[in-house]
């Protein structure tokens, strides 16, 4: 008989994810006189909450490696005054894309979200930040990282992630901010659970072939 046990994984990480401003911008290149927003360096500090389904269900057999949650990080581009520096709130998913070993995977991890505390842009008291016009915009980023499970109940991850700042031209300027770089970081997995989710393992039941369909509605101003 299968078992179903449906309680849940919870499970808490940190990340540090120090980045490259590229600069999509024309605003983001110096131009050699000073009207320029020359942004180089960023950072973030990442503290999430996440949960997966259990090893022993049924729903967690189908999908043994994936977890979710939500996030909160502070974001730093070196130049507060001209750009702030935003906290963002999102939420995320991860789950594994290849096994390499019976402790290490290549894994992904998506976030999306928004963020908070910027300076945007000011005719008069900050005309050079043309990048951001907002106070509030949008998070996204997609990372690819390696997963080493160093004991049952903790993870080493590292890898290297995309993020993008901007609030869907809801105001001007919306030029937005982009960042690649790499990432760093350590999951506590609760639970008696907890030495089983890397090696997590399949379900022998079969998904019936069939044709799902997806409606999107979508509209702007």
């Amino acid at each position: 008989a299968q078992d179903d046990d449906k309680s849940i994984i919870h499970k808490i990480g940190f990340d540090v994810r120090p980045s490259y401003v590229a600069p999509t911008s024309k605003f983001l290149k110096d131009d050699g006189y000073g009207n320029g927003l020359t942004l180089r360096k960023a950072a973030s500090f990442h503290l999430k909450y996440g949960f997966q389904l259990n090893p022993n269900s049924k729903e967690g057999q189908l999908y043994p490696h994936t977890y979710q949650g939500i996030g909160v990080s502070y974001n730093t581009f070196g130049n507060r005054q001209e750009v702030g520096n935003p906290w963002a709130a999102y939420v995320f998913q991860s789950s594994r894309i290849a096994k390499i070993s019976s402790r290490l995977s290549f894994d992904y991890e998506w976030n999306f979200g928004a963020s908070f505390g910027w300076h945007p842009y000011d005719d008069n008291n900050n005309y050079r930040n043309k990048i951001i016009g907002s106070k509030i915009n949008a998070y996204i980023n997609l990372g690819f990282l390696l997963n080493w499970q160093l004991a049952a109940e903790w993870q080493l991850t590292a890898g290297i992630d995309l993020s993008h700042f901007s609030n869907g031209n809801t105001q001007y300027p919306n030029a937005g901010v982009n960042t690649v770089g790499g990432r760093i970081g350590l999951v506590h997995t609760f639970g008696a659970n907890a030495g089983t989710v890397m090696s997590g393992r399949r379900t022998t039941q079969r998904i019936k072939p069939h044709i799902s369909y997806d409606i999107v509605l979508y509209g702007a101003s």
